[in-house]
This record gives structure tokens, C-alpha cells and sequence, in this order.
């Protein structure tokens, strides 16, 4: 279980970060 868990909070922060790196270039894009 401890495993299976440390494992999906490192997939959530690999999510996170593209997330991030989405919303900066699109804002990037808006602002011109």
C-alpha cells in the first residue's frame, strides 16, 4: 500500500508540473 501510494504522488506531481508548465505558456500566449 505505502508503495502503490508514494508512487501515485509522484505520477500527481509529474501532473502538477505539466499542468503548470501548460497554464504558464498559455498565459505566456495571452499576454502576447
Amino acid at each position: 500500500g505505502t508503495i502503490r501510494l508514494s508512487v501515485g504522488l509522484e505520477n500527481a506531481s509529474d501532473l502538477i508540473e505539466d499542468l503548470n508548465r501548460g497554464l504558464y505558456a498559455a498565459s505566456k500566449t495571452l499576454q502576447g
